[in-house]
Formats: structure tokens, C-alpha cells, sequence
């Protein structure tokens, strides 16, 4: 990035490392050019704990109800978790867990929050660099 270390009070960064190839240079980057007790945010898809209960409240009303919550790939995706789609701008590499929030995108950092928000789930961290 063309700016000086330091030289930011605040970066947000919202819905773009997921299409960043190299995304661990970009997240250098904002913590390189964020000041001392300055805010980094960042909002990523992500993974958590997915609620499947009225999916498989509708299945059983469905008549094939008993062969579908049995199938064993059906059932991996019923206890897996839903995610975004991929979605090519240009490109979709990854998605993210909490702990790498913590330990990769905001490694380093004071005062980290992590919220989950939405279905599929969204990420949004925050953190204060150090001083």
C-alpha cells in the first residue's frame, strides 16, 4: 500500500481478504500502516455453529422425508456449517474461523472482539494495536 507506517487512526477492511489470494500480505499491510492505539475492523465470511432444525422440520414434512434425513451426504451437511456461496470477483479463496481471526488477522492486537452475525455467518473482529 502507498501510505506511510503509521499513518492511519482507523482501517476497515470488509468483505475483501476472502477474495485476496495472498491475504496474510494484506492483513501486514493493515497492521503495518494502522498508529499505536489505532482501531483495526475487519468483517470476513466465517464458520459457526449452524442451526439445522427448521431445515429438518420442513424435511419431515416433505414425503420423502425418511430417505432424505437419512442419506449419509444429506446428513453431513446437516451438521455441517452453511456458508456464502462462492461468488468469483475476481476470485473466492477462503472463509475463516474465529480462531483465525484471532490468531492470524488480528494477531498481535489489544482488546479483540469477535461478533457472528448473519446465516451463512459473517465474522466481524476488531482489535486496537499496540502501543
Amino acid at each position: 500500500m502507498p501510505f506511510a507506517d503509521e499513518d492511519f487512526d482507523a482501517v476497515v477492511c470488509n468483505a475483501t481478504l476472502e477474495h485476496d489470494r495472498h491475504f496474510w500480505k494484506t492483513v501486514g499491510e493493515i497492521h503495518r500502516v494502522t498508529r499505536p492505539g489505532g482501531a483495526i475492523i475487519v468483517g470476513i465470511p466465517g464458520y459457526a455453529p449452524a442451526k439445522h432444525d427448521l431445515f429438518k422440520r420442513f424435511l419431515k414434512r416433505t414425503p420423502l422425508a425418511g430417505a432424505l434425513l437419512a442419506h449419509p451426504l444429506l446428513g453431513v451437511r446437516l451438521t455441517g456449517t452453511p456458508t456464502f456461496e462462492i461468488h468469483n470477483h475476481p476470485g473466492d479463496y477462503y472463509r475463516f474461523s474465529p480462531q483465525a481471526m484471532v490468531e492470524v488477522l488480528l494477531a498481535d492486537l489489544d482488546q479483540i472482539a469477535i461478533r457472528t452475525i448473519m446465516q451463512p455467518p459473517r465474522l466481524i473482529g476488531s482489535g486496537v494495536k499496540r502501543s
